[in-house]
């Protein structure tokens, strides 16, 4: 059975405003509401390992982009456009669900690695 860990109440979550959290297994995720939609993935952006994933815009195909350089990384699946020749890497995705008005996210028992592409 996967285990899950609260992360905040979905009132602290505003519409398309990333927000950084560390899970009592030090892992930096960054959690989104699109709507009604709670998404979560890592917080370290694989292209340079910048911990500000959480400060980056979602545009209207439910991809995050990075601050820094610009990448875009789905919200749904972690990977970058098909169509990008530059970057394979991909952020690590988290499951997300709601209990009551609680947001839980799945929890690693490892640390994410740095170099998944």
């Amino acid at each position: 059975m996967e285990e899950y860990i609260k992360i905040c109440k979905t009132t602290e979550l505003r519409n398309k405003i990333g927000k950084k959290f560390v899970t009592d297994n030090n892992v930096e995720i960054a959690v989104f509401r699109v709507g009604n939609d709670y998404h979560a993935v890592s917080n370290i952006c694989p292209h340079n390992h910048s911990p500000l994933i959480s400060e980056g815009v979602i545009d209207n195909e439910m991809y995050v982009i990075c601050p820094v350089h610009c990448y875009r990384f789905s919200l749904l699946t972690g990977k970058v456009p098909a169509d990008n020749k530059d970057m394979s890497g991909k952020l690590d995705v988290f499951k997300t669900k709601l209990i009551d008005d609680e947001l839980w996210v799945g929890k690693r028992k490892n640390k994410i690695s740095f170099f998944d592409f």
